[in-house]
């Protein structure tokens, strides 16, 4: 009799959800190691919590030790593996949850990728982890549960882990660097540059330095770019007053904006728009 093959070509799940999860005690001398590396289906991610004993985590070149209280976030199809130690006496406990849906890896990825892949979560109390816990008890296969409950505890739960892993990153980051990161997270607000290097507590002259030096643009021409391109885009794509396009961008004023797009396109945001809407509509 022929063996039918495991098929993993089934349609990816658009909404986010957890499945599964689950709770494991490793004892000494316990086969526990696995390799993401093609590891199916390829869009599924996760985390892991130590509740006591040691385990690691290897990412490219890098190796963790995760101890207990900390979690590691980690993705299927990627070059990272875990485990437990061979040689420890006291066995390791772990808790973990898998996740899917439409975009979730790119954004579990993007928060690895800036603010690392170790969580440390002392208090059992932590928001993070009473989220995993009510995650997990939904996720539980012998119960029916609502998608849309589902997908929104899911994203409760990865903007946890996300704004945790971002409070942590941003403790070991300068002030000038905080206020760099925020102005690139948010170009369009009204910044005064005075103001925001006051807030973080240094000069003008050394948060603009500190920018070039990291963009390579000023940071008063890189917020007037992101400006227009964000402003070209409203042109195009909305029937927004020019007033209403000002304030979104972040120009303080409509004369402001009306001269900052003359300058940069050589006509009016209306004879703008126009141009945009011509060339949309014969192409």
């Amino acid at each position: 009799m022929t063996n039918l093959p495991i098929l993993h070509q089934e349609l990816p799940p658009v909404l986010w959800h957890a499945w599964p999860s689950g709770r494991e005690i490793i004892t000494r001398g316990g086969a526990y190691r696995f390799d993401n590396h093609h590891r199916l289906p390829g869009d599924l991610v996760f985390l892991q919590y130590n509740l006591r004993g040691r385990s690691w985590f290897i990412q490219g070149k890098r190796q963790y030790q995760i101890d207990p209280g900390q979690a590691f976030l980690c993705a299927y199809n990627e070059d990272s593996s875990y485990g437990c130690f061979d040689h420890d006496p006291d066995p390791c406990e772990c808790c973990w949850i898998n996740m899917r849906g439409a975009g979730l890896k790119e954004h579990w990825q993007h928060a690895r990728t800036h603010f690392g892949s170790i969580l440390s979560l002392k208090s059992a109390s932590s928001p993070v982890l009473k989220t995993m816990r009510q995650l997990s008890e939904l996720a539980d296969p012998s119960k029916t549960y609502d998608p849309l409950e589902m997908a929104s505890l899911t994203h409760r739960f990865v903007m946890q882990v996300v704004a945790h892993l971002q409070q942590r990153w941003a403790k070991t980051e300068s002030p000038v660097s905080q206020a760099i990161d925020l102005i690139l997270r948010e170009p369009t607000q009204a910044w005064s540059l005075k103001s925001l290097a006051s807030e973080f507590g240094c000069s003008r002259e050394h948060l603009t330095r500190q920018f070039t030096d990291r963009v390579g643009v000023s940071p008063a021409r890189y917020l007037n770019e992101q400006k227009i391109h964000r402003a070209i885009a409203l042109l195009r794509e909305t029937q927004l007053p020019l007033r209403e396009i000002a304030r979104q961008c972040g120009f303080g004023t409509v004369h402001t904006f009306i001269r900052q797009i003359q300058k940069n396109q050589g006509q009016s945001p209306t004879q703008l728009r126009e141009q945009l809407r011509h060339t949309q509509s014969t192409n």
